[in-house]
Formats: C-alpha cells, structure tokens, sequence
C-alpha cells in the first residue's frame, strides 16, 4: 500500500514536542529548589512561545490533542 499525500508531496514529517514544566522536576525528581523549578518553567514560557513562532514562521500544520484544545478554549473564554 502506498502513501498519498496532498499536492504530490513525497515526504511527510511529524514533530512532537513534549514538556512536563514543574511537574517533572517536583513530581519525578523531588527537586523544588529555584534551580530545578527554572528549568521547567523556561520549556513552558520561553519554548513553547518559540515552537510557535517557529510553526508560523514555516507554516507548519499543527494539530493539538482535542483535551488541550478544550482546556484552551476553556481559558481563552475565562479571559485568560
């Protein structure tokens, strides 16, 4: 069986992004000095605004599981 892709495309790439912010660093590693907790909270204020703006920038199509998309719409209604 052979892949179709759109616009006669011969390749087709995924990108997964995975981050646990603090949870990581507090959960698995029991780490909850400044030093650990910034490195979670870089991936979530600063990497994720940079995979944005990546994605943007190059077009990427990007698809969210549909909990995430419901937590966001959920937060975008309460104005946050």
């Amino acid at each position: 069986m052979t892949l179709q892709l759109p616009g006669n495309a011969r390749m087709a790439v995924a990108i997964g992004a995975d981050f646990d912010a603090h949870c990581l660093w507090k959960g698995v590693f029991d780490r909850t000095s400044p030093s650990y907790l910034s490195r979670g909270e870089f991936g979530a204020e600063v990497g994720v605004a940079r995979l944005l703006d990546l994605f943007r920038r190059y077009e990427v199509k990007a698809t969210l599981p549909a909990a995430i998309r419901r937590i966001a719409e959920a937060l975008a209604r309460a104005g946050q």
